[in-house]
């Protein structure tokens, strides 16, 4: 190939990688590499002691702020319509809540059917990224509190399962199955903290 069809080569694949569009979605992270997936025989040392349960009182929904505005967030579109940031520890939950954007609140109503994504029919769900802030690396357990409704977390066409288990940096979405309306507790245990998020699903 001569010099100059070399560079018309060239100066095609940078025009056709330039006029690539900008997603519109939150940016996942792929998984770390250089070692084996994550197991859930890993986050044996995360499983702390979980709070007593969920107030049996009025449900307290942790409080939120747009997803774009938290440090260490990238891809989330600031904007109504966007993620919100919830919880108030390191990790924080991010999705689309339903009415005000300042409480971790769903309708369970509105929420899709767990069998449009290949699960159980019966549960809803809502999609979750999970945000952590700079300098927080590592393991992450996310777990239903009791006194909850029966929830779960997963992927497309994968189970449901008890506990949600990922490593920072990586890829942290993935879904949140709620059974019931009702208020949801969840402990989040890294290497370094422990917080909690609570769900109101109305």
């Amino acid at each position: 190939m001569t010099h100059a069809r070399l560079v018309a080569v060239l100066l095609v694949i940078t025009i056709s990688c330039s006029a690539t569009p900008v997603s519109q979605t939150p940016i996942e992270r792929p998984a770390p590499t250089g070692g084996s997936s994550p197991t859930p025989d890993q986050a044996l040392g995360l499983r702390r002691p979980t709070a007593t349960s969920v107030p049996a009182g009025a449900c307290q929904a942790s409080t939120g702020r747009d997803a774009a505005s938290i440090p260490g967030a990238q891809g989330f579109q600031p904007g109504p319509d966007g993620y919100v940031g919830f919880g108030n520890g390191p990790v924080r939950a991010a999705f689309v809540p339903d009415g005000s954007r300042e409480q971790a609140v769903l309708t369970f109503a509105n929420l899709p059917d767990a069998s449009s994504v290949g699960n159980t029919a019966g549960l809803r769900f809502t999609k979750v990224l999970w945000i952590a802030e700079p300098g927080i690396q590592g393991r992450v357990l996310v777990r239903v509190l009791s006194g909850s409704p029966r929830a779960g977390f997963g992927q497309y066409q994968r189970p449901v399962e008890p506990e949600k288990f990922f490593v920072v940096p990586g890829n942290a979405g993935g879904y949140v199955y709620f059974a019931a309306p009702g208020c949801y507790g969840f402990q989040i245990d890294g290497d370094t903290f422990t917080s909690e998020l609570v769900v109101l699903v109305r």
